[in-house]
């Protein structure tokens, strides 16, 4: 507790239940077998797109830097095989959007309100546009699995719009790699959308740190009517409600 700096998936974390993230951060609970290999998928397959990304940089061909990952593989559960199939398919996108590749992750603004840990995934100089390529820098966000947020998850994404804001950037895109294809989800931030994802970072993160030396008392539970709070996606259901509910949750 009390890290000047706050990941997004804290934030979260946080904003979905007040006690779930103090007890996160207190008394870590084991995580589900499926959520754990879930991550290590999704961290195996973002560091093999960093790589791609990183030999375009140095003038690598993208299907050499892709061949070369079977030399060194990064640790993960999908085999080299597997693990080229998702990065495969991202080749012609960063072809058409980096080029020239580019190393635009320098923040364009020190806002002394944002203390974040997090890691922008790519920013390539070109936009996929709503219909086709934009001469306009983009933030790419790498995913994992079959498209499950449309263009306005993207504009509530406060991870987005916060890049967006430290680049003095307007344009995002999730990019879906499932193994087969590579699906691109667009959106064109407006600067009230940034402001709002400004303004709740900033909020959540002053509360955290209000909340922290006042102790567990000082984070609410979730009501257990919502639907956020279910035994089957949070370890500490049976630490806040031990006796279960009456509709059996």
């Amino acid at each position: 507790m009390g890290s000047e700096y706050l990941s997004f998936s804290k934030l979260e974390s946080y904003s979905t239940c007040q006690r779930r993230y103090w007890l996160e951060q207190n008394e870590p609970a084991p995580e589900p077998l499926d959520r754990t290999t879930a991550f290590a998928l999704g961290r195996q397959v973002h560091t093999a797109m960093e790589r791609l990304a990183r030999g375009g940089r140095a003038g690598v061909d993208y299907d050499r830097a892709l061949a070369d990952l079977e030399h060194d593989p990064p640790a993960g559960p999908l085999s080299v095989p597997t693990l080229q199939d998702y990065a495969r398919p991202a080749i012609p996108l960063l072809r058409l959007l980096n080029d020239p590749p580019t190393d635009m992750i320098e923040l364009k603004r020190k806002d002394p309100r944002i203390k974040n840990s997090g890691r922008i995934d790519l920013v390539v100089p070109k936009s996929p546009g709503p219909e086709r390529p934009e001469e306009r820098p983009c933030v790419i966000d790498w995913k994992t699995g079959r498209p499950r947020f449309g263009e306005n998850n993207i504009r509530r994404s406060v991870q987005l719009g916060l890049y967006c804001h430290m680049l003095d950037l307007h344009d995002a895109a999730f990019v879906y790699l499932d193994g087969v294809s590579a699906s691109v989800v667009y959106a064109h931030l407006t600067e009230a959308e940034i402001a709002d994802s400004v303004r709740w970072f900033v909020e959540n993160s002053r509360a955290i740190r209000f909340q922290e030396p006042l102790g567990m008392g000082a984070f609410a539970m979730t009501s257990r009517e919502s639907p956020l709070c279910n035994p089957r996606f949070c370890p500490y259901y049976g630490l806040c409600y031990p006796h279960g509910t009456a509709t059996g949750k």
